[in-house]
């Protein structure tokens, strides 16, 4: 590439400062708008957390092994936090966002990485990425996404760089490292594995080298006995949740095909301009990232549309996907528009449309402002704790944080960390919400919780999931439980339980 001239080079670090600051500035934005929301579903792994770090084990109740989360390496930094004296909620959230900020800053620099990649278009990716109504509400969230995006993007750029630099070797090995950790994030990271392992081994075939055993084998160091550990503590090749989750019908297909168009359909600008980029480099000869990120892309999706898709907000499944599109666009906007004044206005236009989509779909704002499931449950399960017993079995669908503000034991009644229920088969699953469509009510109720609670974290007269279903329609679950109505003190809403009597009815 030739040298930059001053003046241009003046104005791209203008550029990528101004960048940064309105990233951060939109992702400090949304953290206020979303406040105090978090998803319940973090709960589950913050009771891993704790109780890793109270020396129980990586478990959700105490004494049963069950894989119900699938965030080992966030579980491990939140346990490491609390092991310390931090308050897991609070660093969930510190930690999600400085993993938001470090995927912002790769972006902003990604150009020092790919040679394919302008400064301007590696500040264009960034804005686009932190006004994105895809990205920006994680951190709020207590989940995994955050870090596992981070990785998720590291990984490529670092595989990149080692194919355009003399010290490859030393950037492979980084590379097989930052894999490996992505998949101890998250087991879907293992398609970013496949992509850039199976290119590295294409490379060495065709140059008639070991290259790709410098990127293997310290992938292999890191993941192999984790995965040993993991199967043999847990017992399963798969998580739990896979069982709980995942079918093998037309119907799951057809779901996951409606959540990949979904996001599609309210991603048009970004998704035309990704295959525009992809286009452009491979014009211009950069054919290793273009290929590289849309088989990332590509591969994402179909996985995504196999499993059914996802319950949680803002597409989740397919936000590590983001970054990747964000930088083709990115490259895509700065060879289409080269007057500083028509780039501006051109992402200024996108912007307003990623504004657009947070608040227009409703998989995104709308379904986070709905979701008051984690607050309802830390106010019934400090209820809960203050006017029950210690001892107290408590049978719930709202799996996070009822249990975990609580601290009781827990059958979680839509199975994700209950190794019956998740195992149980259902004929036509697929076609309902992804994650609430097993249960077993008879199971539940020869366990002969002292609480059952259906619907979620507020709890229903009537039932809601399968589980709830099969025990309203069993005589004997009538027979031994009545309906409590409680006020809760902080909201004045009610909170509806079924407590076992210890008097039958006649």
């Amino acid at each position: 590439m030739p040298p930059e001239k001053p003046d241009s080079n003046a104005r791209s670090h203008l550029i990528q400062w101004a960048a940064g600051i309105t990233a951060i500035i939109s992702l400090a934005a949304y953290a206020v708008w979303v406040y105090p929301w978090m998803l319940d579903d973090a709960f589950i792994t913050f009771r891993y957390a704790v109780n890793l770090a109270d020396g129980h084990g990586l478990v959700y109740n105490v004494g049963e092994r069950v894989e119900g989360s699938t965030t080992f390496l966030w579980a491990l930094l939140l346990a490491c936090g609390r092991m310390i004296g931090l308050d897991v909620v609070n660093l969930s959230k510190l930690l999600a966002s400085v993993f938001a900020v470090g995927t912002i800053l790769l972006l902003l620099f990604s150009y020092r990485f790919i040679s394919a990649v302008s400064r301007e278009a590696a500040a264009v990716a960034a804005v686009l990425l932190a006004t994105s109504g895809l990205f920006a509400p994680w951190p709020s969230s207590g989940m995994e996404v955050n870090q596992f995006v981070f990785l998720s993007l590291l990984a490529p750029l670092t595989y990149i760089k080692a194919t355009e630099s003399s010290r490859s070797g030393k950037l492979l090995v980084i590379t097989g490292a930052i894999m490996a950790f992505a998949v101890m994030t998250r087991p879907d990271g293992a398609l970013l594995v496949l992509v850039l392992f199976g290119h590295c081994l294409y490379r060495s075939m065709r140059s008639r080298s070991l290259m790709v055993l410098s990127m293997a084998i310290p992938a292999a160091l890191l993941y192999v006995p984790y995965y040993i550990w993991r199967t043999a503590y847990y017992g399963y090749l798969l998580p739990n949740t896979f069982f709980a989750k995942v079918g093998y019908t037309s119907a799951q297909v057809m779901r996951g095909l409606e959540y990949v168009g979904d996001m599609a359909v309210w991603s048009i600008p970004l998704l035309l301009l990704s295959v525009i980029g992809v286009a452009t480099m491979l014009r211009s000869g950069w054919r290793n990232p273009a290929r590289l990120f849309a088989a990332v892309i590509l591969i994402t999706a179909a996985y995504t549309i196999l499993v059914g898709g996802d319950c949680m907000p803002a597409f989740r499944f397919l936000v590590p996907t983001l970054p990747l599109l964000c930088l083709l666009a990115g490259a895509a906007i700065t060879r289409l528009l080269r007057k500083p004044g028509l780039l501006i206005s051109a992402v200024g236009v996108l912007c307003a449309y990623n504004g657009v989509q947070t608040f227009a779909a409703p998989q995104i704002m709308y379904h986070i402002q709905a979701d008051h499931v984690y607050l309802n449950g830390k106010e019934a399960g400090l209820w809960l704790k203050a006017n029950c017993s210690p001892e107290t079995v408590i049978a719930t669908n709202t799996a996070g944080s009822i249990p975990y503000y609580s601290g009781f034991k827990t059958i979680d009644m839509l199975g994700m960390n209950d190794e019956h229920i998740a195992h149980k088969q259902v004929a036509d699953i697929g076609s309902g919400l992804p994650g609430h469509e097993k249960g077993d009510g008879n199971y539940v109720l020869a366990k002969q919780p002292e609480i059952i609670q259906f619907g979620s974290s507020l709890g229903t007269a009537k039932p809601k999931f399968p589980t709830d279903e099969e025990l309203f329609n069993n005589p004997g679950f009538h027979q031994y439980y009545r309906l409590h109505s409680v006020t809760l003190t902080e909201s004045g809403k009610r909170l509806l339980l079924w407590v076992r009597t210890s008097q039958p009815e006649r």
